[in-house]
């Protein structure tokens, strides 16, 4: 590897950022595909909606916000 490095450096400039273009290329390619892949396995199918016993996030954000306005007014009464 270090031999590798060493040839690189005694290349010209424009082969060493060619390769430095190409090398970041891949190693962003390579995290694009990870993260699609994580999506797709993620991301619910209609088949697997949530139950309707499951509130929503924004329904339990209401009701948080909702505890805490309620108990503040509890406190200074």
């Amino acid at each position: 590897m270090f031999d590798f490095l060493r040839k690189l450096q005694e290349r010209p400039e424009e082969h060493r950022r060619a390769f430095a273009f190409t090398a970041s290329a891949v190693v962003t390619l390579f995290i694009a595909l990870l993260w699609l892949a994580d999506l797709a396995t993620s991301v619910p199918t209609a088949t697997q909606t949530a139950s309707p016993t499951t509130p929503s996030p924004l329904q339990t954000l209401r009701e948080q916000v909702t505890s805490v306005f309620s108990n503040s007014q509890n406190d200074s009464n």
